[in-house]
Parts: C-alpha cells; structure tokens; sequence
C-alpha cells in the first residue's frame, strides 16, 4: 500500500515539476531523512543483538508481572533520545512480544507504544522530525529546544495517562513471567548514553546516530541494509515537495483572536490538516504562520485520529499485521477523538506565553524571534 501511495506522489511531483521546489525542499530536509534511515538501522542491529528481547523479561520480572507503567516510561525514553519512529520499530515488537509470552492482550501495550510515541515526542530535536525541522529555523540548542517543551510534555503525558486508564485499565492484566537470552546491556547503555550526550552538546544528529550505529556494529556485526525504510523515507520527501507549494493563507484570521484561543486554534489546525494528510507536510504547510510550539504540539501529539496521520502510525500497524495482530479502527479513531482534544489543551495551556509563540518572522529570514502572542 505504501509503495504504491509513494509511487502515486512521486508522479504528481514530476508532473508539477514546474510549479514547485523540490531542490531547495532536498536541501533542507536530507538531514532528517538521513537521521530516519540511519535510526531505523540502529533499530534493527539492536534488536538482532536481542536487546528488546532481553528488556521486555527484564520489565516483566521486575514489575512482578506489571509491566504496563515501565513499559510506558520505556517508550517516553526511547521517544525522547531515539525518535517515536525508532519507538515503534523497537517497541512494537518487544509490546508484541510481552503479550504474547505473557499470555494477555496485545492492545494496551500497543496503544501505549503508539500514543506515547506520538505524544512524547515533544521533547527534544530528535524526538520527532518535525522538531529537527523547527529546530533548524528557530536556531536553537537542543538545550535551549527541551526547555522551551519540557512543562507541554508533562502535561500531555498525564492526559495521555489519564485517556489511557479510561480505555484499557480493565484489559491492562497480570502478565506471566518469561525468559530471554542473556544480554550485557552495559555497553549498550554507555553507547546510547554517549549519543543522548552527542545531543544535548548540539551534534547534528544524522553524524551522532551514525556513530551510534558504528559503535553498535563494532559491538557484534549484523546485517541491516535491508530493514532500511527507503520507500517510507521517499515518501517523507514526496510529501515534503508537495506540500512546499500549498498555501494555507486562509489560517491567518487566527493570528487576531485572545492569545491562548490562538494557539489552542494553530494547534488544532496543524492536528486536524496532520490526520487529514500527515504531520511532516502539515508542519511545512503551517510553519511559517503559526507560533512554533501549539504548532509542534498538533503535528506532534495530535496525529492519532488516522493511520496515515504519521509515519509512526503506518510503521506500527504494519509491524502488528505483520504479526497477525489487528488493530480495530474503530477503536484507534474513537479514542484518538478524545485524546487528541485534551493533549492540545494541555499542552498549550501549561506553555509559557512568552515562549509558545517561539516563530520565525516571515520577514527575517534565518533570523529567529520571539513573539508575544499579543504582537
């Protein structure tokens, strides 16, 4: 399916060739993609080294059999340092796994890799791509990027919690013990450590997973060129070039309305154009109107109403159905109609005035500023 969507927006590329930039867009973007690709690779070796394997026993011995908060917290961690597409790859299977060797349903532990993939990739640069994307326009260290997000991250994990409880906690069941293979999870750690550093310290980030993924090599050599997602990646691009040339000009009324509808709105608007279309080219189309951070939190937190909403989400239900596991619609809809409108409230409701309206002006350049909402 994903082949042929690719294939379909490829051709519209070529034949509006004239009217958009598909040059300056690859220029802009390859970091991004090249950082996907390389994470997916790291995905890969990790789990032919049975890290994930090895973590899933380890978090059912040591939660006596209650694994679903670590497990959540797991997912928030590897969001955070690896990206959600690196979640999802990762995770899905390990969700999978523990249900299965554990003997209980597999929908809670998907629905928390999936949601907490989405939503908790507010974080850092790394977490999203639509992050390395703000990043590189408003200029900012990753430091200063997980201060300007830290208090909407918070919020949006405790409504997710929250919505979480509401519609799994009867589902949510002990779950029997099993074993894995033995891993030595040191030098793993010291390695990803090493890389979360390489972060905060402002390496780009496609150079310190690329390290990443040397070291982990150096560690045991496997295979992985073939687990790389190279349809999915030119379909990012696809979407990227067409995108570059719509205009969403008709959003501009909502820059004059009451500071705090406003960004609730621009929020709203980057979280319902993400599930109609998806999130990467609903940031471009909105990015330079919209103050940058309600804006992260609806293509960020908000694609979770339709599969397609994201690539995480197409990644995950893949990686289920690859396993027999379906996922019901109509369950992933509804809950994602009442999800969505509370992790946008949250998040912009716990954001600093000063700093939620972080944006470029259309009108500097490169040059980032920050506007008051009542500018």
């Amino acid at each position: 399916m994903l082949k042929k969507v690719t294939a379909v927006l490829v051709l519209l590329c070529v034949a509006l060739m004239g009217t958009l930039s598909p040059v300056s867009v690859f220029m802009r973007t390859w970091p991004v993609l090249l950082f996907l690709l390389i994470m997916t690779a790291v995905s890969a070796v990790l789990d032919q080294h049975g890290v994930f394997d090895g973590v899933a026993a380890w978090l059912v011995r040591r939660t006596d059999g209650r694994p679903a908060l670590a497990f959540g917290f797991l997912c928030f961690v590897v969001t955070t340092i690896l990206s959600l597409d690196t979640t999802i790859v990762l995770l899905t299977p390990v969700a999978l796994t523990l249900a299965k060797r554990g003997r209980v349903s597999a929908l809670p532990y998907l629905f928390i890799t999936v949601w907490v993939a989405n939503t908790g990739s507010l974080l850092l640069p790394v977490s999203n791509l639509t992050n390395l994307l703000a990043q590189q326009e408003a200029g900012l260290t990753a430091i200063e990027f997980m201060a300007v997000m830290a208090l909407p991250q918070l919020f949006v994990l405790v409504v997710v919690a929250l919505v979480f409880v509401l519609f799994f906690r009867k589902q949510v069941v002990p779950v029997s013990a099993f074993t894995a293979p033995p891993v030595r999870f040191t030098p793993y750690a010291l390695a990803i450590g090493a890389f979360t550093v390489a972060i905060l310290l402002g390496v780009a980030p496609w150079i310190a997973s690329f390290a990443l993924l040397a070291i982990l090599l150096a560690i045991r050599p496997v295979p992985f060129v073939r687990s790389l997602p190279w349809t999915m990646a030119l379909f990012a691009l696809a979407l990227f070039i067409l995108m570059d040339g719509i205009s969403m000009d008709v959003l501009a009324p909502l820059i004059e309305l009451p500071p705090f509808t406003q960004q609730v709105a621009f929020a709203a608007a980057g979280a319902g154009l993400a599930n109609l279309t998806n999130n990467l080219p609903a940031y471009l189309a909105l990015e330079t109107m919209a103050p940058t951070v309600p804006l992260l939190i609806g293509v960020n937190a908000g694609p979770l109403i339709t599969p397609w909403a994201s690539l995480a989400n197409l990644l995950w239900m893949t990686l289920a159905a690859a396993k027999g596991v379906r996922i019901p619609l109509r369950l992933f809809i509804a809950s994602g109609l009442v999800l969505v409108p509370l992790v946008i409230v949250a998040g912009c409701f716990s954001a600093n005035e000063e700093i939620i309206s972080m944006s470029l002006s259309p009108d500097c350049g490169s040059v980032p500023t920050v506007r008051s909402p009542t500018d």
